[in-house]
């Protein structure tokens, strides 16, 4: 699951066409997935606490002020999330992005056991993240979706293929 968070997060911030207008086309950002923390558990859900490296390659700062994302499997919602706090990494420096996600136990039966069944799952990501500008907050809202094969996620990482999301 961190590596589809860490792809969706790469391909908005690496792919939006305004930032990459304003900064050039040939930098990205880069997303680590450092660790997971386990937060809350409850009878209905759990939430983990997932902790990224964002590296910004430009020469000026890049201010996240907010981050949400949701994840189906076969149609059922699987995990969503929202970042708390805004987040501003300096120009040319690292930050440390922290995402929660929100498991509902109920929903993990009906999301998961197609997948089992037919060794592979249809998915859906749906995210928007909100870049300040100097001309007020540009969200840039991202979605895409495609077969995962478990037989070849478990040899690669689970990661769509590149042109998996769409961005703007």
């Amino acid at each position: 699951m961190h590596r589809i968070l860490t792809f969706t997060l790469c391909v908005a911030l690496g792919g939006c066409a305004a930032v990459q207008g304003a900064v050039g086309a040939a930098q990205t950002p880069s997303l680590t997935f450092e660790r997971a923390e386990l937060v809350d558990v409850s009878a209905e859900g759990a939430t983990v606490k997932l902790f990224y490296q964002l590296g910004n390659p430009y020469p000026v700062a890049l201010p996240i002020s907010d981050a949400a994302y949701r994840i189906d499997v076969e149609g059922h919602p699987l995990v969503n999330g929202q970042m708390p706090n805004g987040l501003r990494v300096a120009p040319e420096g690292k930050a440390e992005l922290v995402l929660p996600a929100h498991f509902v136990f109920s929903s993990l039966g009906p999301a998961l056991g197609p997948v089992m069944a037919k060794g592979s799952a249809h998915y859906r990501v749906q995210g928007q993240l909100t870049v300040d500008s100097p001309v007020g907050p540009v969200a840039v809202t991202l979605s895409g979706e495609g077969e995962l094969n478990l037989g070849r996620a478990a040899s690669t990482g689970g990661l769509p293929p590149l042109g998996a999301l769409r961005g703007p």
